[in-house]
């Protein structure tokens, strides 16, 4: 049984393939980089405990692959999500242009008080950026969700990307006290 100060909560990371949501996650959870690490083309799960704010948070996160047919055959492992992070690669126009596709899926399968969180991966690449802060900001903005920029080799804003996601999560009706 959970006890009132812990939480089990369900985050699912998605984005194209490449842009770095199994990185991201490794950095979170066992507090590493791989250069040159291949994503898997498949679900992945991991685990990591927090203390947020005095209440012990479980956190199981998904990481969905990239690839085409699961981003439009694979809504149902948005099933019983608390929260999404919507990843791109700030070098790649492309994957920028993927999120529409994502954020669409993730709106149909889910009720709109399912917070998502923008995360704009690979700002250690900064001098190599295609896709403008401003226009990721702006795009945030048009969807109604907060955006950051992280660097899962440098670790910069990973760590800040899931702790704003769970206070998203805490914040909503489902988790308030």
């Amino acid at each position: 049984m959970v006890s009132d100060k812990e939480l089990i909560l369900k985050v699912v990371l998605v984005g194209d393939t490449g842009v770095g949501k199994t990185s991201i996650t490794r950095r979170f959870v066992h507090g590493v980089f791989v250069e040159g690490y291949k994503g898997a083309d498949f679900t992945r799960i991991s685990n990591r405990e927090l203390d947020f704010g005095g209440r012990r948070i479980s956190l199981s996160i998904f990481e969905i692959g990239g690839q085409e047919k699961f981003r439009f055959g694979e809504n149902i492992l948005y099933r019983g999500s608390d929260g999404i992070m919507l990843v791109f690669d700030i070098t790649s126009e492309e994957s920028f242009e993927g999120l529409r596709d994502w954020f669409e899926q993730i709106r149909s399968s889910l009720s709109k008080d399912v917070p998502l969180i923008l995360v704009g991966n690979k700002y250690d690449l900064a001098s190599l950026r295609r896709v403008p802060k401003e226009r990721a900001v702006d795009y945030a903005r048009s969807i109604r969700v907060d955006y950051l920029e992280s660097s899962a080799k440098t670790g910069k804003n990973v760590i800040m990307a899931f702790y704003k996601l769970v206070e998203k999560i805490l914040s909503t009706p489902k988790y308030r006290t």
